[in-house]
Formats: structure tokens, C-alpha cells, sequence
């Protein structure tokens, strides 16, 4: 009988639930419109398929409308505390560079972006410990963009993020890449040589997506 993991067998569940909500049909529908691939499926080879795409600029005017001005995040102590001034300060400055260095704002503008066509913003923070910071310590906070496909939380029906039971988000890494991570975390010799690379890009978000380099060796993983 074939094993799999627990983690595995919660992933299938949240691809059954997005089937049963015809989500990733829609996105990838979204996503042909968008693009001005509106004659997709349409058998009329000696036929004329005129194309106008007003989607795509009114997702740009809309998605600008949203982000017209910079954000800028402000640390605030409750009452007067001006003993703490300097600090909150410091706290400032360095929700700046980190919204700079990260750069938020052209993210921002992404993942408005995607939310027009899939219908969510889904940022994924994490720390990478690979950053040099100039100090003696390695590693900074980092983010990036997760398409909405590629995100399962254990009750899907709740937009609370901190109340889910468990989140699962997909990605597509190199499969070096993802050997070392495992090496990293300490696997075995042969649990790591267990890791080869797939060509499971059915529910990824959109048609370019799903088409990789010939001989990519890319491989799903699962955080």
C-alpha cells in the first residue's frame, strides 16, 4: 500500500476543496482574459478572432486608484512616553529600510494585480537567513508573493490567517535547491536522493506557469 504523509494528504484535501469551488479554472480563465487570450477552446480555425482588451487597463487604473500614495508603517506608544521617543524613532527608521529593501511598493502594485484575477493578495514573510546585513549576524526578514492556488489553509472557509489550524503554501524550486534544504535539516543520505524532480504544474495560477524549462528539474515543495 502507498504511504503518505500527513502534510501530503492535507495538501490533496485543499486541492479537492479549490476543484470544488472551480478555482483553478477560474484563474486560469482570469488570467486568459487579462492577457487578451480570449478565444481559448474556440474551434473556428478560418474565422476571425478579433480581440479588444479593456480587462487589462482596468485592472491597471483600478489597481493604481487603490496604491495612489506611499504607505509607511509608524510605531505609536499609548499615553505620552516621551522616555521612549528615541526608540519608536529607531523603530521608524527601520520599518523604512525594511519597506525599501523589500521592496513593498512595486509588490504592492503585483499583488493587486493578482488579486484582480485570482481575487486574493497573499504575501508569504519568512526569514532568510542568507541576507548580509553588514553585522556580525547572517539574515533579515524577506518575503514574496504566493499565488492564491498555491495557498491552503486548514479551514478554508475563514480569511482569519491566525485562527487557521495549519497553512500550506506550494512552490516550485530547483531540485538541488530543495536537496539542500533537506540537507540542511538534517535528512538521511537516502531520503535526500528520494527527492526528483515532477512535472506537476496542473493547478499552478494561469497557462505561462505551467510551462518550464526543458529539463528544468523542478520539483513541488511543500512548506
Amino acid at each position: 500500500m502507498k504511504k503518505t504523509t500527513d502534510v501530503w494528504q492535507k495538501y490533496l484535501n485543499g486541492q479537492a476543496f479549490k476543484n470544488q469551488i472551480n478555482l483553478y479554472n477560474t484563474v486560469d480563465e482570469n488570467w486568459r482574459f487579462y492577457e487578451g487570450d480570449q478565444w481559448q477552446g474556440c474551434k473556428a480555425p478560418n474565422l476571425p478572432m478579433p480581440v479588444f482588451n479593456f480587462i487589462k487597463p482596468a485592472c491597471r487604473f483600478m489597481t493604481v486608484q487603490i496604491k495612489d500614495r506611499k504607505l509607511a508603517l509608524k510605531y505609536k506608544a499609548e499615553g505620552e512616553r516621551e522616555d521612549i521617543a528615541a526608540l519608536l524613532s529607531q523603530m521608524d527608521e527601520y520599518a523604512r529600510r525594511t519597506w525599501d529593501r523589500l521592496n513593498m511598493e512595486s509588490k504592492n502594485l503585483e499583488g493587486l494585480t493578482d488579486a484582480f484575477n485570482t481575487g486574493d493578495y497573499i504575501l508569504y514573510h519568512y526569514w532568510n537567513d542568507e541576507i548580509d546585513t553588514g553585522q556580525p549576524f547572517m539574515g533579515d526578514v524577506d518575503n514574496e508573493i504566493i499565488d492564491n492556488v498555491n495557498y491552503y489553509p486548514g479551514n478554508p472557509n475563514s480569511a482569519d490567517v491566525q485562527s487557521q489550524p495549519y497553512i500550506i503554501i506550494r512552490m516550485r524550486r530547483m531540485v538541488e535547491e530543495v536537496r539542500e534544504m533537506a540537507k540542511q535539516n538534517g535528512l538521511s543520505k537516502r531520503e535526500i536522493e528520494m527527492i526528483v524532480p515532477d512535472e506537476d504544474t496542473t493547478y499552478l495560477s494561469g497557462d505561462a506557469a505551467k510551462i518550464e524549462l526543458v529539463g528544468g528539474k523542478k520539483c513541488n515543495l511543500l512548506i
